[in-house]
């Protein structure tokens, strides 16, 4: 086909290619399992949401879930009671690790913006209403 009348004066508009923003890969040194969740906390999340300071406290967040873990298992194999040669009773040291992974990991999760509480955005629950509204006099 035949193009019809003058040609256009204004430069022509041409697309351009998209920036792919990659993901955070795991960095080197991390534990099988750390790994693990990073991939699953990186790949349900947007490509841009871990900015590059975050990375290092998300590898801490990764470690501490992989500690978390062995602690549980290292509890369910020995129980949270432990009885020693003297008959004495204690409990388990990895009960401690337990509870300090788990501590680490709440902390570090607001941080990180993973739980439901962190990612509200503060505009956009209505304010509740007064309790004193009809107490004061307006007159």
């Amino acid at each position: 086909m035949k193009k019809i009348g003058r040609p256009s004066t204004r430069p022509q508009l041409r697309v351009i290619n998209p920036i792919v923003i990659q993901r955070p890969q795991p960095i080197p040194g991390m534990t099988r399992y750390s790994r693990v969740v990073w991939k699953r906390i990186v790949d349900s999340h947007d490509p841009d949401h871990f900015k590059p300071g975050m990375l290092e406290q998300l590898r801490i967040f990764c470690e501490a879930c992989s500690s978390h873990k062995k602690a549980i298992i290292e509890i369910r194999k020995t129980g949270e009671i432990l009885t020693q040669d003297n008959k004495v009773t204690k409990r388990n040291p990895w009960c401690l690790e337990r509870d300090a992974c788990a501590a680490v990991m709440s902390s570090i999760s607001t941080k990180l913006q993973l739980n439901v509480n962190s990612t509200k955005q503060a505009g956009e629950a209505p304010k509740p209403k007064s309790k004193r509204e009809g107490l004061i006099f307006k007159g």
